[in-house]
């Protein structure tokens, strides 16, 4: 009785050394990125905001997120927009809680009781990976759709019309995600809220750089003043440019994530077959306590595979 007891105990524990490992990794980052990025937001931001607020700015850092924001940013949460997600966000992590349960049940048939340490780490990673899913769909779509829309300004401005102005038209001409956006900078802006810290909170709001290369260029533009139609055409060529290489990239990395795919296929495929052509061949992998290892064993090179292939292709593609 007492050993189940111990074994969720550890996992739980497990589970509360990764969260606070995570958040200790972010902190650390967080501190290079300020001081590498200091003496250069120095000299563009307002006078209004600290050195380490700038920095922090152009990283596209919020720190004014609360514990349980970044709690749900562990495992790429946002609970501030429900509309990233085609479920109620709550239902995620619930799901996976179960689909933990299901993996740490598995890993305790193989290995034991030890194998309830695969619960927490299921949960987190199941989580994590289908939330961050999500939420890069949404970004991509974001970036694809935003050199359009800048464009729409420049014309807007060349017409005579204010940025602020422009900003509406974008918000009713646009696609559905870069129009939502643009509608609640528009209407912040609308409220009293400036041109700059409405900017500003968009991109905080969608975790883009291309956002924050947007904030920058008009910041700077109402400071110094200039040509406000050529930055704006030369940042919407940026990024078209930026996509057209983020593309070209995935189409070279192709073969790669196939064989990745057929690699995890196959051994699936051949036990299926096995299990067809000589059953009681494959049944040893479930009752012999050696087959136990070796399918152990077997998960998980298969899983090291297959994300040493993703680092890989993550890699290149950055």
């Amino acid at each position: 009785m007492n050993q189940p007891m111990l074994m969720l105990g550890a996992a739980g524990f497990t589970l509360l050394a990764v969260g606070a490992g995570s958040l200790l990794a972010m902190d650390s980052r967080n501190r290079l990125v300020e001081q590498r990025t200091r003496a250069v937001a120095t000299s563009y931001a307002p006078v209004s905001v600290s050195a380490a607020g700038r920095s922090l700015r152009l990283k596209g850092i919020v720190t004014n997120a609360s514990l349980v924001e970044r709690a749900g940013q562990l495992i790429g949460l946002e609970p501030g927009r429900p509309d990233l997600y085609p479920v109620p966000w709550w239902t995620i992590p619930s799901v996976m809680l179960g689909a933990g349960f299901l993996l740490a049940k598995l890993v305790v048939f193989l290995v034991g009781d030890v194998g309830w340490i695969a619960w927490p780490i299921g949960w987190f990673a199941g989580s994590r990976w289908l939330l961050l899913h999500w939420l890069t769909k949404y970004r991509n779509e974001l970036i694809r759709q935003l050199p359009d829309a800048l464009s729409m300004i420049v014309r807007t401005v060349r017409a005579g019309i204010p940025v602020t102005e422009a900003c509406q038209v974008v918000a009713r001409e646009s696609p559905a995600l870069t129009a939502a956006e643009f509608s609640v900078l528009a209407n912040e802006i609308s409220v009293g809220r400036t041109m700059e810290d409405g900017l500003w909170k968009m991109a905080a709001r969608t975790g883009l750089r291309e956002y924050r290369f947007l904030a920058v260029a008009l910041t700077l533009q109402a400071q110094t003043g200039g040509n406000l139609t050529e930055t704006l055409e030369k940042l919407a060529d940026v990024i078209r440019r930026r996509s057209a290489l983020r593309q070209r990239g995935k189409a070279l990395t192709s073969e790669g994530r196939t064989t990745a795919i057929v690699l995890t296929v196959l051994p699936f495929l051949v036990a299926g077959a096995l299990t067809i052509v000589a059953p009681n061949y494959i049944v040893l992998l479930i009752t012999d306590p050696l087959g136990k290892k070796i399918l152990l064993a077997a998960i998980t090179c298969l899983c090291s595979g297959l994300l040493t292939m993703r680092s890989m292709i993550k890699r290149s593609l950055s």
